[in-house]
């Protein structure tokens, strides 16, 4: 049973964007790797917490906060690779930014096993 004083980053669409405006406006700080350190994440804790009470679930926290950065930091890779074509190709999936993976009745099995080793891509089955 999920933890419900546990972030929750999908309740409110507006969560990630105002992190991510956060780190936009300090984006000068941002450290090796393109990662944050300690300070700024807790100055984002302090960021979020001063736009009101979460939706659902706990309040960001600056360890909920840098988690978070580091699943978007990785989604971001994956979508270089997409739109480098390397990934895309040697999976033998086409994508695009209007019709996403585009998955069909005709590939929805296959789209099934791909997702299975490849999590991230769920959203993106039909839309970009």
């Amino acid at each position: 049973m999920p933890d419900k004083s546990a972030a929750n980053w999908t309740a409110d669409p507006k969560d990630i964007t105002n992190l991510l405006a956060f780190f936009h406006s300090v984006r000068s700080r941002i450290g090796d790797g393109g990662n944050w350190d300690k300070t700024v994440l807790k100055e984002a804790e302090v960021h979020m917490a001063g736009l009101g009470e979460p939706v659902k679930g706990g309040p960001k926290i600056w360890t909920a906060i840098r988690n978070k950065w580091k699943d978007l930091h990785k989604l971001h890779e994956h979508f270089v690779q997409i739109k480098q074509k390397t990934f895309v190709g040697a999976s033998g999936w086409n994508y695009s930014d209007e019709l996403g993976f585009n998955v069909d009745d005709d590939n929805r099995e296959a789209w099934g096993n791909f997702v299975k080793a490849h999590p991230q891509f769920r959203p993106f089955a039909n839309r970009g």
